[in-house]
């Protein structure tokens, strides 16, 4: 199969249930594939039998869709989803899945959701007060401040001479010319 066939059945294929603009996008984002491995060095025969079959490439894409569709339209009716991955409510702008689907049944029986309560999320979103994050920064400016004082307090006393020595020799240098 060459490469315009590959595009031809997947276009045929899409153009069923899909709008030309998510029809374009898939097809411009499979030719540039394409021509993006072509470029690593692989042959065009190479590169279309690792995609497979364009047909099932095309009902993969139009199986997302229709859920990315299903999914959008339940989240602004504040609705029930149930999808490919899951199902669960929207409520307040989040997706919260069945207990099932987070993990929190267990054989034979239900647990609920620690975290959740009457439908909100508590516990997974930790916000400090504002004057603790304050008394925080101020510790760690002070610990920073006393390890630069203390290292400072062990080189002063071998910089002093240092310094003391290169000033009388520039001293003296300058005085000689």
């Amino acid at each position: 199969m060459s490469r315009q066939e590959f595009l031809d059945q997947l276009r045929t294929a899409l153009s069923e249930e899909l709008s030309q603009a998510l029809v374009a996008d898939n097809l411009n984002y499979y030719n540039d594939y394409i021509n993006t491995e072509m470029g690593k060095g692989r042959s065009e025969e190479e590169i279309l039998a690792s995609l497979g079959d364009p047909r099932l490439i095309a009902r993969t894409i139009i199986e997302t869709s229709a859920m990315e569709e299903e999914a959008e339209t339940s989240y602004q009716n504040g609705g029930y989803y149930q999808g490919g991955s899951g199902q669960g409510y929207y409520q307040s702008g989040s997706y919260q899945q069945d207990a099932y689907q987070q993990g929190n049944y267990q054989q034979g029986g239900y647990q609920q959701n620690p975290y959740q309560q009457n439908g909100q999320d508590f516990g997974r979103h930790f916000h400090l007060p504002g004057w603790l994050i304050l008394i925080i920064v101020l510790l760690v400016v002070i610990v920073i401040l006393r390890f630069v004082f203390t290292m400072l307090s062990f080189l002063i006393p071998v910089l002093v001479p240092i310094l003391l020595v290169v000033f009388l020799v520039k001293l003296f240098r300058d005085w000689l010319n």
